[in-house]
């Protein structure tokens, strides 16, 4: 290393030093400083005028769907996405967001009972028979 590097070396180190110093003493370095004690306001509710608030029931207040399929069966590892439906002696196979009949969404998946969704109104049907209890054969993707 030559002299004139040596140089610009120690007065940039001793600029260094002095921003360093500089920042330590106005407290940017230290969060030692930090108001930890206040207490955060309350969230303010915001109520979107736009869009009406109608009542949407939950599942607890489902009722039996009789709409003339069954639910026979759940497919594959994930249970809370697909089901299989037999509608006219004809399997289906339907997965989470699929219409069933018209508006109603296929929900999802409690234990052994399938929710549908019409925008409104939960209804829900109970699995009958086992995994097994359906032929995969004639499942229509």
């Amino acid at each position: 290393m030559n002299r004139s590097d040596l140089i610009r070396l120690i007065i940039f180190s001793l600029f260094l030093i002095f921003v360093m110093y500089f920042y330590l003493n106005s407290g940017l370095l230290s969060f030692s400083t930090a108001n930890i004690d206040k207490v955060l306001p309350e969230p303010k509710i915001m109520i979107d005028e736009q869009k009406p608030t109608s009542a949407v029931n939950d599942i607890s207040k489902a009722q039996e769907l009789n709409l003339g399929f069954e639910l026979v069966g759940i497919r594959g590892n994930n249970p809370s996405s697909t089901i299989i439906i037999l509608e006219r002696d004809q399997y289906r196979l339907i997965e989470q967001g699929d219409s069933v009949k018209g508006r109603i969404l296929f929900s999802h998946i409690e234990e052994s009972r399938a929710y549908f969704f019409d925008g409104q109104d939960y209804t829900f049907l109970d699995i009958i028979g086992s995994e097994r209890s359906f032929d995969s054969t004639k499942i229509n993707k």
